[in-house]
């Protein structure tokens, strides 16, 4: 009995690489028939956790993401990948704590819209 590959996939092998030149070579071939300059395969990880660190609003959801990308320990992936460059970081810990008025922006649109309409 032979496994049918899961969607996205692209036929991959359950199989050990000796080095990155396998994973570099589906890179390539991807971003070439994209029409898209090439990135490699850390830097493609460094975005999808840069992504992650400001999307996920849980760390449940963060560990899901991580483990998504293919580590077991969310250390492993803040060490290695997402680092924020300095600017972000202080914004960062200046807004730390502070919630986005999500609910005074509806109100402030819902104003302009009854203005404009009325």
């Amino acid at each position: 009995m032979t496994a049918t590959p899961g969607p996205g996939t692209d036929g991959l092998k359950r199989a050990v690489w000796r080095n990155a030149a396998p994973i570099r070579a589906i890179f390539n071939r991807a971003f070439a028939a994209a029409g898209l300059p090439c990135f490699s395969p850390h830097r493609v990880r460094n975005t999808l956790v840069d992504y992650a660190c400001k999307q996920c609003r849980s760390p449940e959801e963060l560990k899901a993401f991580i483990q998504n990308l293919g580590h077991a320990n969310v250390a492993t992936t803040l060490m290695s990948y997402g680092r924020s460059p300095l600017t972000r970081q202080m914004e960062l810990i200046r807004n730390a704590g502070k919630t986005e008025d999500r609910d005074g922006e509806l109100r402030l649109l819902m104003k302009e819209i009854s203005r404009k309409l009325g």
